[in-house]
């Protein structure tokens, strides 16, 4: 068994599906592409979220949209001046689309977007942040593409989006799963875009 992540891997293991000598991590490979986009030079904070249903149990998405929602109330009383604009890339089935219309925050549904380069110098190249409420995830090659362009994760502990965090020192962990605890990560990401060196050291 070759696994991205050693969580899987372990999880392999423990099963019994596989002894533990035959069991390996084996990372998604990436290559960038030969243009990456530049990000805008303003004050705007960009986040992207993938998002294709709201009842996939996993992916966590009434979650993320109560941390939204959190996120936005913080940032009016806490930043009132600054501006913040939620990029949801994926298939948003009905229901979700629905949930995202009472969101707070402001936002703009891509759809699923095939078109990889569009992918990259349309949305995830230009984003600040990727934020995932999984709470069940292996190594997500959408993080993996993210981080190639300095995209900081903001994940949940336990899994191996944690792992991916952890392995790069880039981005954060949330503590548990909770819409305050994903808002306050995003909002101390933000806080260190400017002087935070794990952009950099994501992205080489």
């Amino acid at each position: 068994l070759a696994a991205p992540s050693a969580y899987l891997r372990d999880y392999a293991v423990d099963t019994g599906i596989v002894p533990d000598d035959r069991a390996h991590v084996l990372r998604n490979a990436y290559i960038p592409v030969d243009n990456p986009p530049e990000r805008y030079k303003d004050d705007a904070i960009r986040l992207v979220v993938i998002a294709d249903s709201l009842t996939e149990g996993r992916k966590g998405m009434p979650l993320a949209i109560e941390s939204l929602n959190c996120l936005v109330d913080r940032l009016r009383k806490e930043q009132p001046g600054q501006v913040i604009m939620t990029h949801v890339v994926g298939y948003a089935d009905d229901a979700l689309q629905a949930a995202f219309a009472k969101c707070r925050i402001p936002h703009r549904l891509h759809g699923r977007i095939r078109d990889h380069e569009y992918l990259i110098g349309g949305v995830l190249g230009l984003c600040d942040i990727l934020m995932t409420c999984s709470f069940e995830d292996n190594w997500p090659n959408i993080l993996v593409e993210a981080a190639a362009y300095g995209t900081l994760p903001v994940v949940g502990p336990g899994h191996g989006c944690e792992e991916f965090v952890k392995t790069y020192k880039a981005g954060r962990v949330t503590p548990d799963y909770t819409p305050e605890a994903f808002a306050a990560a995003v909002l101390e990401l933000m806080d260190n875009l400017g002087t935070d060196a794990d952009r950099a050291a994501l992205s080489k």
